[in-house]
């Protein structure tokens, strides 16, 4: 039982401190640092290469999500249930479909708004509907993502009570 513990907390450490290091850390360093560089594009090359610092995050956070599930269904084989069992599940797995979305659809529009645009996104007028797609959708990013901390503070939360 330690040990499928050990790996459930591992899992969560690793998502949720991923998660924060990458929005409090890796996301303002490397904007900061790539338009400091490069004034025109720097701005592009940054959200290039955030974007694809977060591709691979997202699988490390889906590891970390089956992981998760995984030991707390063997937990509650093995012995007493965690409590609360049922809304922990359902959290992992809400944490794993904003993964999803972020990672997929929200992603990939992302992508696609940035390769039609052929320059910075903030460059294009304030009414351009690449520019108006582009802000729902890093905003949608980010919220999924701020969705996904709350998560795992909960989930650590209940783990901290125990």
């Amino acid at each position: 039982m330690l040990g499928l513990r050990l790996v459930y907390l591992a899992a969560l450490a690793a998502w949720l401190g991923g998660l924060l290091a990458l929005g409090g850390v890796a996301a303002p360093t490397i904007f900061a640092v790539a338009q400091a560089n490069d004034p025109a594009s720097g701005r592009v090359l940054a959200g290039t290469m955030f974007g694809a610092v977060l591709a691979r995050f997202h699988l490390v956070a889906a590891v970390c999500g089956a992981l998760m599930i995984v030991t707390l269904v063997a937990m509650a084989l093995v012995g007493p249930r965690p409590r609360p069992y049922a809304a922990r599940f359902v959290v992992i797995a809400l944490m794993l479909l904003a993964t999803a979305a972020v990672a997929v659809p929200v992603g990939r529009g992302i992508a696609r708004l940035q390769r039609e645009s052929g320059r910075a996104i903030n460059t294009l007028p304030a009414d351009d509907a690449r520019r108006v797609a582009f802000t729902r959708l890093h905003g949608l990013s980010n919220v999924l993502l701020l969705a996904n901390v709350a998560g795992g503070l909960l989930l650590l939360a209940w783990e901290a009570r125990r």
